[in-house]
């Protein structure tokens, strides 16, 4: 539908909108455009059915904006950001190791939860991303167990876990399974 290159041209224009930018109509431009970029170069497999992506190489072109979007963008445009980074990393294509993915988003996450700068919605994003990521995963796990899954075995009351970043003391409240 494009010539060749205004694909890239178009996802550079969409990141360069930034997060604050964004709305949801030019994020389903962007993911349109992302996919498109990175399917061509190889590191995405674009699936028929539905939006599924397989992911190839993590070598992704407009991804750390992808991660500005998640973490700044208004809300509804940061969870359809999450949805697309979280399939990314659970998602992959035969070309990776899926151990490695995934423990490149983990590593992700933290090292912005590290970042003295981080605001206390940052941090709850980063937290969001990996709990929806560990119930993607848990969901796609087929073999024998020999633990119970991932917040299962947590039981009773609500917790408070109170967390400091540097100055700043933020109540993150976590809800146990009955």
């Amino acid at each position: 539908l494009l010539r060749p290159g205004a694909a890239q041209q178009l996802l550079a224009v969409l990141c360069g909108v930034g997060a604050q930018g964004m709305t949801v109509s030019l994020f389903e431009c962007f993911r349109s455009t992302f996919v498109a970029v990175n399917a061509a170069a190889g590191k995405l497999q674009a699936l028929k059915k539905g939006n599924q992506v397989l992911t190839n190489s993590l070598d992704l072109k407009g991804l750390e904006q992808l991660w500005e979007m998640v973490l700044n963008a208004e809300e509804r445009v940061a969870e359809m950001g999450q949805q697309l980074l979280t399939s990314l990393h659970c998602d992959t294509g035969a070309m990776v190791i899926d151990s490695e993915v995934r423990l490149a988003f983990i590593e992700a996450c933290m090292t912005r939860m590290q970042n003295p700068d981080i605001t206390p919605q940052q941090v709850c994003r980063c937290l969001g991303l990996l709990r929806k990521f560990v119930e993607l995963i848990e969901k796609d796990f087929i073999h024998v167990r020999k633990f119970r899954p991932h917040g299962v075995s947590m039981r009773g009351e609500k917790i408070v876990v109170n967390l400091e970043i540097g100055t700043r003391v933020m109540e993150c409240h976590v809800n146990a399974h009955d």
